[in-house]
């Protein structure tokens, strides 16, 4: 629930106060006024709240509203390949890439019409956004197998009490895992987050929303896989750990990437029930074998 304008003179935070919350009152103003508006920033205000800001060009800013620092959040199952146990996973928009290799999203009938040509390559189920590009969708396929474990390595490593807290070391350890996403848009952008921008976020966001479901994580990255769905029992720790990123983090996840396993059509490491896999993606119908793959990379020994 909004709370209410503070005094004029209230200072947006800098980068480094920003940082060290892991950019969790950011996070939280973006979601309320614009999840892809680099403008929009956001810093502690009392202990449970936090003060946005829209940053201008001109080197001011504009004070916006006391929002409270953590909120539950929902799926945008209209835009996104998204959804809960009871709704969603319908959504009508597919994003394509054109013959000039061009990303743009079309409806589901538009794209079964036979309105569009075979040089048209449909990506994934719900709107493009900042992972939609192919080669970032091939990361996702080859690494499908071990992404979860090892990002889980390279996070807890980043985000542990004992941790760096570098989120430019997360990024370049990222990339030295060959989870190596794009950190320039497909469509040369830069007033919208990249593909890398986009996982970075959430793993500071997990790191801020999950750390009492996923301390274990900081001892132990294996990930069996596992179903998130239904009645999960309180000594599963790695379940009720996948399941607070996907309640907490996983609607602006989504909504920033467009793209990921699910929406793509890749079988991934964690146990989905099938009508929350797309049909309509790069990758699916195509057999396992079939898919780029890489070997998994020891990071335990970085």
């Amino acid at each position: 629930q909004d709370l209410a304008l503070t005094h004029e003179d209230a200072e947006p935070p800098t980068e480094a106060q920003q940082q060290k919350e892991f950019f969790q009152c950011t996070r939280q103003c973006r979601w309320k006024f614009g999840s892809s508006d680099l403008t929009i920033v956001g810093g502690r205000s009392g202990w449970s709240n936090c003060q946005c800001f829209r940053l201008k060009a001109t080197g001011a800013a504009e004070t916006l509203l006391v929002i409270p620092r953590y909120s539950a959040k929902e799926f945008d199952m209209v835009n996104t390949w998204s959804g809960n146990e009871t709704s969603g996973w319908n959504c009508d928009f597919v994003c394509v890439e054109q013959p000039d290799a061009s990303l743009t999203t079309l409806t589901k009938e538009e794209v079964q019409s036979q309105m569009i040509s075979a040089d048209f390559r449909k990506l994934h189920c719900g709107r493009c956004a900042a992972c939609s590009a192919p080669k970032d969708i091939e990361v996702l396929a080859k690494t499908r197998k071990w992404i979860t474990e090892v990002m889980t390595t390279v996070a807890a490593r980043f985000a542990a009490p004992w941790g760096h807290h570098d989120p430019k070391r997360l990024r370049k350890e990222l990339v030295e895992a060959n989870i190596s996403f794009s950190e320039k848009r497909y469509d040369g952008r830069t007033d919208l987050p990249s593909c890398m921008d986009v996982w970075a976020d959430n793993i500071m966001c997990d790191a801020m929303s999950c750390k009492s479901k996923c301390w274990l994580k900081f001892f132990n990255a294996k990930n069996v896989k596992t179903e998130i769905t239904g009645d999960i029992k309180w000594y599963d720790l790695n379940a009720q750990c996948l399941r607070c990123d996907e309640i907490n983090c996983g609607p602006a996840f989504i909504q920033g990437a467009g793209a990921n396993r699910r929406s793509t059509g890749i079988e991934s490491d964690i146990q989905r029930p099938e009508k929350q896999k797309c049909h309509m993606g790069m990758y699916s119908g195509v057999p396992e074998e079939e898919l780029p793959t890489l070997p998994m990379p020891n990071v335990s020994k970085w």
